[in-house]
């Protein structure tokens, strides 16, 4: 079997490693189709995400058919079109008592902690599986993960129709949850500094951008919303000044959701915090979405197709990204593909 594995930041080589076979009576055999590029790889590519030991075999945004099945797997049969859930947890720490498995005490993350995708074959439990189904793409379909964050984020965001959101950053991640939101609200107010991701930002449904580089973010929000402040402020790029900004523009009784993990430590006024009586929440990966987002696109509401950019061949798989250091801003989704 063909494996690209990352035994070192910034060195993936390819390499013939044993064709994995099911153990487990409940074990799925997945000949991998296709698996999206996300910024946690982009970040273990380079070596600044922690806790990551190498070598690793990179990639959670995952599609594939199945080929073999355990004697007990009930609801997956051979010829399926799936897609893998990103985690698995213990199961019985806190977290996991109370159904919030993505902040188990354990958690492992497939392509992060334990190995992913950049295979041609993978084994996984049936309980982390999920069909796709026939109208959906199975390329487009790694975007079905990624959209699992942001319902999450949405979720936990608690966003009602009459809420006024505002997503700091227009990029892969705070694209998804604009979309994400605007299945619920249509008042969205996105910033960042391309004007061609702010641009594809109001395609997805955002009603007001603001471009960070040459407009006062605090004076813009206020415009757009009478003065009151957002009542949900989503940070999508992650950056140790970024929880600054959306405490200045959040409403009194707002909701700030943050999901980076900047290394740098975040100077913040507890005192806005307490004046405001703002909720910070935190957001990790996600919990329960998968069948959401797959009903979302089954349905129509969510449309995957042209949300990805750039294709590579697995073989490629340098230059894909060497596509994220050169800084390109057309890069929407990038996905490496087993031909």
């Amino acid at each position: 079997m063909k494996a690209f594995v990352t035994v070192s930041p910034k060195n993936i080589l390819c390499k013939d490693l044993e064709k994995p076979i099911i153990t487990d009576t409940k074990d799925v055999l997945i000949k991998v189709k296709a698996v999206g590029i996300c910024g946690s790889d982009v970040h273990i590519y380079h070596g600044d995400l922690q806790k990551v030991k190498y070598p690793i075999i990179m990639g959670h945004e995952i599609t594939g058919t199945v080929e073999d099945i355990g004697s007990n797997v009930s609801k997956i049969k051979i010829g399926d079109r799936v897609t893998i859930d990103q985690i698995e947890s213990c199961g019985n720490c806190y977290a996991c008592r109370i159904g919030r498995f993505n902040a188990c005490s354990d958690l492992k993350v497939r392509g992060v902690y334990i190995d992913g995708g950049h295979r041609e074959y993978i084994v996984v439990n049936e309980k982390y599986i999920h069909k796709i189904p026939d109208n959906i793409d199975l390329i487009d379909a790694v975007m079905i993960e990624p959209f699992t964050i942001a319902f999450h984020t949405v979720n936990r965001a608690k966003i009602k129709n009459d809420d006024i959101v505002f997503v700091l950053g227009a990029g892969s991640l705070g694209r998804s949850i604009i979309k994400a939101a605007s299945l619920i609200t249509k008042n969205i107010i996105a910033a960042d500094i391309s004007d061609d991701k702010l641009k594809e930002a109001i395609n997805l449904g955002t009603k007001y951008t603001i471009n960070t580089k040459n407009e006062n973010l605090l004076e813009k929000v206020n415009e757009y919303t009478d003065m009151s402040g957002a009542n949900v402020s989503i940070d999508a790029i992650g950056i140790a000044d970024s929880l600054n900004d959306l405490i200045d523009i959040s409403s009194n009784a707002g909701r700030i959701v943050v999901m980076g993990y900047p290394n740098e430590l975040s100077k913040i006024s507890m005192y806005k915090i307490t004046y405001k009586e703002l909720d910070i929440i935190g957001s990790r990966i996600q919990y329960g979405q998968f069948e959401n987002v797959i009903n979302s696109v089954e349905s129509g509401q969510l449309n995957l197709s042209k949300m990805i950019s750039h294709r590579f061949n697995f073989n490629d798989i340098d230059k894909a990204f060497k596509l994220f250091d050169d800084k390109n801003n057309d890069i929407k989704k990038a996905v490496l593909i087993f031909e």
